[in-house]
């Protein structure tokens, strides 16, 4: 079993530093991952604790259970089945990511659901809610499919991007309202011989993406 244990930060950020073997706190389970994650200056600071098995078949790890407790008044939350792969081995930062992502201030928390052979990787979403003090599981962003994205805090935009196949590309650009992504923008990249690209650009109108944009590139 793997233990990483714990360093608290005076501001904002997480640390899981000081990886040991044989820890005894989750027995059930062969393989666990904790860190500490201060959520703002002044705010709680909430333990994150993955909880899992090294997979048979794929030998990638497999997380099962993640369990978010606050420092405040010991309130703990728990998430189970979520089956949640990474490489063993992985660095932390490759599969446990904590930033901001819905641009309030506070971090927020994401897993990767499961890496594949290209550039693309899947995520699930934690977003601090100030209301309940702590992390909780948001199904807008599961649901928008945010492949391998990017937060930019001074635009306040989300750009996912990915590759779907021999020669075609895509990237989609997306606002936060409300805390739900709102695509506002989408890329199709496609390679049509050698020396040239199809680009369509898609806008959002209204509660439509409308193609506003056809054209041909000359292949990079």
């Amino acid at each position: 079993m793997l233990f990483i244990s714990l360093v608290r930060l005076p501001g904002p950020g997480t640390v899981c530093f000081g990886e040991t073997p044989g820890s005894q706190n989750e027995p059930e389970w062969g393989w666990s991952c904790s860190c500490t994650l201060t959520v703002a200056s002044g705010g709680p600071s909430l333990l994150v604790e993955l909880m899992g098995e090294q997979d048979p078949v794929s030998w990638m790890i497999r997380v099962e259970e993640l369990r978010i407790t606050s420092s405040e008044d010991g309130t703990e939350r728990n998430w189970t089945g979520l089956e949640a792969f990474h490489h063993e081995g992985a660095d932390r930062e490759g599969y446990l990511v904590f930033e901001d992502m819905n641009f309030d201030g506070f971090m927020d928390l994401r897993l990767m659901k499961h890496p594949t052979a290209g550039p693309n990787t899947y995520w699930l979403f934690w977003l601090y809610s100030t209301e309940e003090r702590t992390l909780l599981q948001s199904l807008h962003y599961n649901d928008a499919n945010l492949v391998s994205p990017v937060f930019d805090p001074e635009t306040r935009r989300i750009l996912s991007s990915h590759r779907d196949g021999m020669g075609m590309y895509g990237t989609e650009t997306y606002e936060v309202v409300e805390d739900i992504p709102v695509m506002l923008e989408k890329k199709v990249i496609t390679f049509t011989d050698s020396t040239s690209s199809l680009v369509v650009i898609y806008k959002r109108v209204g509660d439509r993406m409308v193609e506003v944009e056809r054209r041909l590139d000359p292949a990079e």
